[in-house]
């Protein structure tokens, strides 16, 4: 059958490739972007990305870029050991810190215990550098295209679309 290719379907959009998450990417899956090219790029690797799912050689990929803070969306950048990752200026401290992470989530010292088990157990989360901080306007380019940040703050202070 013809015409575009579902959400649960790898796609191929110039030099963009959806790989899809389980179960349609609903939480805590997450579809990831990759961009190909001379200097490849993901974006949003969630928690739980696993490139051999892909036979992505994640060695090979240059570039990180998390548009926001959350588990699902960056919770995989331990995945890419050489990749430097680029994240919002106002979300970095979170992917760096689970401290910062809980603190921005509003978790009080009563709660704290048991979330941050459920972060580290349940969700693999994982603290991770952030090696360049972006900002609303900004340009990057990876795998021979373009992407500017466009800061949407809502979702968390930091969300950004990558256009």
């Amino acid at each position: 059958m013809g015409g575009a290719p579902g959400l649960c379907e790898r796609a191929r959009f110039g030099r963009v490739e959806v790989l899809p998450g389980p179960h349609g990417g609903r939480y805590p899956w997450s579809h990831t972007l990759l961009v190909g090219g001379s200097t490849p790029a993901v974006i949003d690797p969630g928690m739980t990305f696993d490139p051999a799912r892909f036979d992505l050689d994640a060695a090979g990929i240059a570039l990180v870029v998390n548009s926001h803070c959350h588990e699902d969306h960056e919770g995989g950048n331990h995945h890419f050991p050489n990749a430097q990752v680029v994240a919002p200026l106002e979300d970095a401290p979170c992917i760096r810190s689970l401290d910062a992470y809980a603190k921005a989530m509003g978790f009080d010292a009563e709660r704290d215990a048991y979330w941050r088990k459920a972060m580290i157990e349940v969700y693999g989360f994982r603290e991770s550098p952030v090696h360049r901080e972006t900002r609303d306007g900004e340009v990057l380019e990876a795998g021979g295209a373009r992407m500017r940040f466009v800061h949407l703050p809502g979702h968390t202070p930091g969300h950004s679309g990558i256009w």
